[in-house]
């Protein structure tokens, strides 16, 4: 319980942007065509650039943290997820985070999650990065 709660509150201390744009930063340099550049949407994006980028796909709660389309037309939807979007003491998606894993995958997108908890023992190992992040990819069936 302890280790939920340091979790949490260091994700809250965190701003979520930098996880974010820290994935982002990894995912730019795999070796993967990109027809739609990659964008950060998730809940700091405005409506307007959710709307542009969703392009007239309906709104909801599942809207990507980080999406692209690959050269082959591939949506991509990146999940970034904080110790918040598991529950204790298994640390299984919340219900909120499942529907939106959902959503995400019935709107055409390939689910791409990176929990936190495993991104921070990579950090400053842009080899290791990448190649967790190309597991990642394949196993979503993006590559």
């Amino acid at each position: 319980m302890e280790a939920w709660s340091s979790d949490v509150q260091a994700a809250a201390k965190q701003p979520s942007s930098s996880f974010r744009l820290s994935v982002l930063a990894a995912v730019q340099q795999l070796p993967i065509a990109w027809q739609q550049q990659l964008q950060i949407l998730g809940a700091r994006a405005s409506r307007h650039s959710r709307d542009s980028v969703l392009q007239g796909r309906p709104l909801s709660a599942a809207v990507p943290d980080i999406t692209g389309t690959t050269a082959d037309g591939v949506l991509v939807a990146i999940q970034a997820n904080t110790a918040k979007h598991l529950r204790r003491p298994d640390w299984q998606p919340t219900g909120p985070t499942q529907y939106r894993n959902r959503a995400l995958i019935k709107r055409g997108y390939r689910l791409v999650v990176v929990p936190s908890r495993e991104w921070d023992q990579l950090r400053g190992d842009p080899k290791r990065q990448q190649q967790y992040l190309m597991r990642l990819f394949k196993e979503a069936g993006v590559v």
